[in-house]
């Protein structure tokens, strides 16, 4: 009996050290959300920046993770119909249990950037061909936004990839700055303006001014969207290509900027926000209406609010 005594004592201490040591934690994430964009032809080379935002918005994913290793392109994405011509951007909220180092991976085939807090942590963009880059991060323990672009440009392959975990105590990186809140704006007037492009060929039959009704999904999520913004304003522009004469095309284009209009006023239900409506016509291109893709790009509608 003294011998168990004397070794469940000895055992004591290690079993005690043993249930207060943890293990490191990897970051955890929300869901991976954001919006799809489609990318002219002709922009391609630009890459990422503001401008992607200005491009029509084609849809919406939700990811519970970014897993999807290299691949022939037509396998696609989950969510996502397009397979070239297109671009991501998500965000989510990461959580940091400890003080630490992190190792962040960012795989893409065309290019992909990551951010923490709107600062540039990963740039995986320019090499046509599956790359996955990595950088190392000191945080300390707290949440942080996290924002990830994605760029799928041209045919043959795809692959994106994205995976973070804890990378020990001593590592060379510097202790990442977390920003400061911004301070709220309760002024309207002076909040930023955003807005979407929406093509009019996709919307419109030719020379109509009636929505497609295969298209209504993706206005519904529109609205939803604004729903929640709760914006002081909507403004609506039509705008056409050249063909045709410059009396039916501003008529052309303020009718289906109407449509628009109208449509969302009844799925929307807030007649507090009001809507500003017009129609360009031709006289605002933004590509040459020397080709069919320019035109293409010139039958648009315009949606901004602030």
């Amino acid at each position: 009996m003294k011998l168990q005594l004397i070794i469940v004592l000895l055992l004591f201490p290690f079993i005690y050290i043993t249930a207060q040591t943890t293990l490191p934690t990897d970051p955890e994430f929300t869901r991976f959300e954001g919006n799809i964009y489609h990318i002219p032809n002709k922009k391609v080379k630009l890459g990422y920046g503001e401008h992607v935002y200005d491009y029509t918005q084609i849809g919406e994913v939700s990811w519970e993770k970014i897993q999807f290793e290299d691949r022939d392109y037509l396998e696609g994405y989950p969510g996502i119909r397009k397979t070239t011509l297109f671009g991501i951007v998500l965000h989510a909220e990461m959580t940091i249990e400890d003080d630490a180092c992190y190792l962040f991976k960012l795989g893409s085939d065309d290019g992909s950037q990551f951010w923490i807090d709107d600062q540039s942590i990963i740039d995986n963009g320019g090499d046509h061909r599956y790359i996955e880059k990595t950088d190392t991060v000191r945080l300390n323990k707290g949440q942080y936004p996290i924002k990830i672009w994605y760029f799928q440009a041209y045919p043959n392959r795809m692959g994106f990839t994205f995976s973070a975990e804890h990378a020990g105590y001593d590592c060379e990186a510097e202790v990442f700055t977390k920003k400061k809140p911004k301070i709220a704006d309760n002024d309207p007037k002076t909040a930023p303006a955003e807005s979407i492009v929406l093509s009019s060929s996709i919307l419109f039959a030719t020379n109509e001014y009636n929505i497609r009704q295969e298209n209504i999904p993706e206005l519904d999520s529109l609205c939803e969207h604004l729903k929640s913004k709760t914006p002081r304003i909507i403004r609506i522009t039509g705008h056409t290509d050249h063909v045709g004469s410059d009396q039916h095309n501003q008529s052309l284009s303020l009718k289906r900027a109407e449509a628009i209009r109208n449509y969302m006023m009844k799925k929307m239900q807030t007649p507090g926000i009001p809507f500003s409506v017009s129609g360009q016509g031709e006289n605002q291109p933004i590509a040459s209406n020397e080709t069919e893709a320019g035109r293409q790009e010139n039958r648009r509608v315009e949606i901004q609010w602030e």
